[in-house]
């Protein structure tokens, strides 16, 4: 089989999408699938060269760069709408012009809602069908309760956003699931907020995000030096949704002055983040490490203690897998995917999303209670090592894209 995968972002570990659209597309080539990744046209690698093997595929006039409005405070600013459609269109085509048409695919896998007017004119080109992976929802906030709610202490999805954005963003989003012929979703939360979208549930499949460092699990999980300074980690990009803020702010709260914050990602939050820390005294105790590689992301979770997962929604975080994976206690949110993912006081902790206090409360109960923690973060790798292969995921995936490729010639005749 020869797919065509596609993804608007980059691969690295800095996108979650990105990443997995790296792990899958190198588990199917081990399980004999062809595959060519298609993704955005700046493309480096984990080491921060150019990835060798995407199709890089040509910008169509002039590059477009995002005119941020606002960009004050913690929001970090949200693109103008009229930028962010020329934007998404001038990809889109670009895609569709870099693909030489001489070549056969036999199913296109579209990754998110961007790169969706691409994929169904590509799969009209080849004769192929369309897969579609969902990596989050475009209705808003499930809590660990399922009630869904639009915004998290003030903050969503789509803050900042432009009713027409909004609405240009779900349009998009239902093209590609009303043309795909098998829509992949990350966690259940997604499905359960898909299923209203789709003329028949059997359309919708749950495939759970991998882990990239599951073969580190022995040497990550022990507490790196007995008597040094506690250490939380926390892997994620400085937006809003990862509540890099609120961890900060529980930081303070826990108001211990032998333990510190570590956070790998990068994002338009960093200076704000950096001038709250030192408004709540705090600020020699946060560090930011910015993007890592895997390499160093595994020594980032060895020299970890345990790792927050603050999101205020997340649809099922690869950085929580690869935490887990390793043995490391996860104190997340119970929001959306991560209630999967994590069983609390059994496979990690939950609190309220947004809530420091809350926040502090877990941190200090893990710190407290080293050897509960630690059963608690051997029990999360048990369960981990099997449920977040990268090779099961894409066995799974190949038993997809077989279901779609036969419900597309049965709906031809």
């Amino acid at each position: 089989m020869r797919v065509l995968m596609i993804t608007s972002d980059h691969l690295s570990t800095q996108s979650g999408t990105g990443a997995h659209v790296q792990f899958l597309s190198g588990a199917l080539r081990r399980a004999g699938v062809e595959v060519v990744v298609a993704a955005m046209p700046v493309l480096t690698g984990e080491d921060g060269s150019p990835a060798d093997d995407v199709l890089r595929y040509p910008q169509i006039g002039p590059r477009i760069v995002w005119h941020e409005q606002g960009g004050d405070g913690l929001a970090g600013g949200r693109p103008a709408p009229e930028w962010t459609v020329a934007r998404q269109a001038q990809l889109n085509l670009g895609l569709v012009a870099g693909i030489d048409r001489d070549q056969r695919f036999d199913l296109v896998h579209c990754h998110g809602f961007r790169p969706v007017p691409a994929a169904v004119a590509l799969c009209g080109i080849f004769g192929a069908p369309l897969v579609m992976s969902k990596h989050g929802s475009v209705l808003g906030v499930r809590l660990g309760d399922g009630t869904v709610v639009e915004s998290v202490g003030g903050w969503s999805p789509f803050s900042g956003w432009s009713p027409f954005i909004l609405e240009y963003v779900r349009a998009t989003d239902h093209y590609g699931v009303a043309n795909a012929e098998k829509v992949i979703v990350v966690s259940d939360a997604v499905r359960r907020d898909l299923l209203s979208d789709v003329d028949s549930a059997a359309k919708v499949v749950v495939i759970h995000n991998g882990a990239g460092l599951a073969k580190c699990a022995r040497d990550c999980a022990a507490r790196p030096e007995p008597g040094a300074d506690a250490v939380i980690g926390l892997v994620g990009r400085l937006v809003p949704q990862k509540g890099v803020d609120v961890a900060v702010e529980a930081l303070a709260l826990l108001g211990r002055e032998n333990v510190r914050l570590r956070v790998a990602g990068a994002g338009p939050m960093l200076e704000p983040l950096r001038r709250r820390a030192e408004e709540l005294g705090v600020g020699k105790r946060v560090e930011f490490a910015g993007t890592l590689d895997r390499d160093r992301l595994h020594r980032f979770l060895h020299d970890s203690d345990l790792i927050a997962a603050p999101s205020r929604w997340d649809a099922f975080p690869q950085s929580v897998c690869e935490a887990q994976a390793v043995g490391k206690l996860v104190v997340g949110t119970a929001v959306d995917g991560i209630v999967e993912q994590i069983t609390d006081r059994e496979t990690g902790l939950l609190c309220p999303p947004g809530d420091a206090r809350a926040l502090a409360g877990a941190f200090a109960w893990a710190l407290d209670h080293p050897a509960e923690a630690a059963r608690i973060g051997s029990a999360a790798a048990a369960a981990a090592r099997g449920a977040y292969s990268w090779d099961a995921v894409a066995a799974r995936t190949l038993e997809v894209y077989g279901e779609a490729v036969d419900r597309f010639h049965l709906s031809r005749g």
